[in-house]
């Protein structure tokens, strides 16, 4: 059985024609498809391109369709991030863009995907507390940083309506519930314990 293989990759321009296309003998060792596996393998040792790891391991059957996939999402995300740092977009192409997504929603088949993909990884918010050190580099930064006036009236009537009728309220222990009703016996109102 053969196998055609570029020469030049596909990931770096090349293409299927004459001069870049080699017919590679695929020989089984312990199930794999050992030539063409080895082409990628060295492929991906003289230039480094993810696309060429992605390929031999596949090939060599270390991956199966799925995490080839997945893998190749990532590799295309980063591709993708790598051309497009630093460019900027005009109004136009930025107003163009926003139309276009407008009114449009994932299918239920891609949701699903999205969903499989970040099962039981961490949010980012979520990885690690932050340090008493990093706390204080944000603080220093804040730190004599006023909003805009126009940007606090924003805010003020995007929280309009949320908190009316709720209060705060505090137990002996110090803990604190923010809410419509009153919780019971031993709260009272505020944040701190006066009693």
């Amino acid at each position: 059985m053969k196998h055609k293989h570029r020469i030049i990759p596909g990931h770096m321009g090349g293409k299927y024609e004459s001069g870049n296309v080699i017919e590679v003998e695929v020989t089984r060792c312990e199930g794999n498809r050992a030539n063409h596996v080895m082409w990628h393998f060295a492929n991906w040792q003289l230039w480094g391109k993810a696309e060429d790891k992605l390929a031999w391991k596949g090939l060599a059957g270390f991956l199966n369709k799925e995490e080839i996939f997945l893998e190749r999402m990532r590799v295309n995300g980063r591709n993708l991030g790598l051309r497009n740092k630093g460019r900027k977009l005009s109004e136009e192409r930025k107003k163009a863009l926003l139309k276009n997504r407008l009114g449009k929603k994932h299918s239920q088949e891609t949701r699903d995907k999205m969903s499989k993909i970040r099962l039981g990884k961490p949010q980012p918010s979520k990885r690690k507390p932050r340090t008493v050190e990093v706390k204080k580099k944000i603080s220093e930064t804040m730190k004599g940083e006023r909003k805009s006036l126009s940007h606090r009236q924003n805010l003020s009537e995007a929280n309009k309506g949320i908190h009316v009728g709720k209060s705060w309220w505090v137990n002996e222990e110090n803990e604190v519930k923010f809410s419509h009703e009153y919780p019971g016996p031993g709260w009272m109102k505020g944040r701190k314990w006066k009693g």
